[in-house]
């Protein structure tokens, strides 16, 4: 089912249980069922702080959902490069080096497939995306796409000219800052860029009213929770994303260094923060099951599948549970995948 455009301010997809609705203005997405009316999810989003709204079926019954079964991904986070003009400690990507990465055409190639599926969120992504010479022309490819990516950055590289692009190809300009103390920010990411950041962050804010900041919480920063909302808050920032350490990449060599005792406890004041806070959405980790809502496009056009599908009744061969874009396309992809569930059923049944 082809994706369409509503009133000029939602992209639907419809699927067999129902539908999902995504906001072209402010990046928010809905799962629609059937039984469900879809005027009731416009007037929500359209009435209501849109950066609040939360959609409990699509956060919360998504891993219930045959990913094979759906017309196409529901989000997709492509790491563009593995480069990285920082070394942060708790990196799941231990990004730094990059090696056997796209070249602008086969960018281009991949970013006309992705189109073609309807996917309803594109994140791009790295290693840090702004190091790539030739960012501005991977953005200007989405620049009149009915449904445009967001991009995540460090916020180090950021300047007017490259905001004044992100503007015009993204929904969204997600900013890293994990601390507001100069010496924190040295250590978890080994360069000292905290004023620059900051001054990118209001810069940013000139240009997009989306300007998302997120945040990795560790024991270096556990108890900076409340001047870091201070800070989203004055500068009128309206998402706020707080994330767990991921024992993944750096993040998992340095785990024990990093990781939190009392999660228990900052997630009360999370909460707190968020049941007060008027203007600011704020999410945190542990707040939905979406485990699984995302596919990984890799720097050299892999395409990772496995948190995608580890909810599902496919158990792929280690060689096929990562795909080359530059070689398959969605409808070979879910087929392959759709034979080895088969396959897999039947062996199961013949012991």
């Amino acid at each position: 089912m082809m994706m369409k455009v509503i009133d000029n301010r939602f992209a639907a997809r419809e699927e067999q249980w129902g539908m999902i609705l995504q906001d072209l203005k402010y990046d928010r997405m809905w799962g629609i069922k059937k039984e469900e009316n879809i005027e009731y999810y416009k007037e929500e989003l359209l009435s209501n702080n849109p950066y609040k709204s939360k959609n409990s079926f699509l956060l919360g019954n998504f891993s219930n959902i045959n990913k094979l079964d759906l017309s196409a991904p529901i989000s997709l986070s492509w790491q563009i490069t593995n480069k990285c003009n920082s070394r942060c400690c708790f990196c799941c990507n231990d990004s730094g080096i990059g090696k056997n990465e796209l070249d602008f055409e086969e960018i281009k190639r991949i970013a006309k497939e992705i189109l073609k599926w309807d996917c309803m969120r594109i994140i791009i992504g790295g290693g840090e995306p702004l190091v790539r010479d030739d960012i501005e022309d991977i953005l200007k490819i989405f620049e009149n796409e009915k449904v445009k990516p967001a991009i995540a950055t460090n916020g180090i590289l950021l300047n007017e000219k490259i905001i004044n692009q992100i503007s015009k190809s993204c929904i969204t300009l997600q900013i890293s800052l994990d601390t507001l103390n100069k010496d924190i920010y040295t250590k978890l990411r080994g360069t000292d860029n905290l004023y620059r950041v900051k001054d990118n962050i209001r810069l940013a804010k000139k240009y997009m009213d989306n300007v998302r900041i997120v945040t990795v919480l560790n024991r270096y920063n556990e108890n900076e929770l409340e001047e870091i909302y201070k800070f989203v808050e004055q500068n009128n920032i309206k998402q706020w994303f707080v994330f767990n350490l991921l024992p993944s990449g750096r993040g998992a060599k340095n785990y024990n260094e990093l990781s939190i005792s009392n999660v228990n406890e900052l997630k009360q004041k999370l909460k707190a923060l968020k049941n007060k806070s008027k203007e600011v959405a704020i999410w945190y980790w542990g707040e939905s099951s979406d485990d699984g809502i995302a596919i990984y496009l890799l720097p050299d056009g892999t395409l990772s599948m496995k948190n995608y599908l580890k909810n599902t009744d496919v158990q792929l061969a280690k060689e096929k549970i990562n795909i080359n874009l530059l070689r398959s396309s969605w409808e070979e992809i879910t087929q392959e995948a759709k034979i080895a569930t088969l396959k897999n059923f039947t062996s199961k049944n013949e012991l």
